[in-house]
């Protein structure tokens, strides 16, 4: 996978939260990641994704592990992200726009709290700009 987030600062009040994912799939860290089930993650895939959160650790598809620490939204963690098609505007909230990327987020996707965070900058498509989670 490309595009992962990078992490430029984390809130060292809150700890990552542990989800369970498949033991025979690898992801990395960073990975922008979507709930697929009850307390379940996967890497992101559409923009219509549940965001669950960015991988905090590698995990190796053959280590038969289960479980997957995660940063989740809302913490105060910052991490370079990279911009889907349409860009995304400076302020304002932004969600998944497919894999390891992000948009402007639709009045829905923030009624429905399908929100990653607030971006600190602009940027066009596949450019790199600092989100707020």
């Amino acid at each position: 996978m490309a595009n992962e987030a990078v992490i430029i600062e984390l809130n060292e009040h809150v700890d990552a939260k542990q989800y369970t994912c498949s033991a025979a799939v690898s992801i990395s860290k960073g990975t922008l990641l979507k709930l697929s089930g009850d307390n379940t993650v996967m890497a992101s895939s559409a923009d219509s994704d549940v965001y669950a959160g960015v991988a905090a650790m590698d995990k190796d598809g053959d280590d038969s592990s289960t479980t997957i620490s995660v940063y989740t939204p809302g913490q105060g963690h910052r991490f370079d992200m990279v911009c889907g098609g349409a860009g995304v505007t400076l302020g304002h909230l932004v969600s998944l726009s497919g894999a390891n990327v992000i948009k402007d987020a639709t009045e829905a996707e923030v009624i429905t709290g399908d929100v990653i965070g607030r971006a600190e900058e602009t940027g066009s498509a596949g450019e790199t700009i600092v989100v707020l989670s």
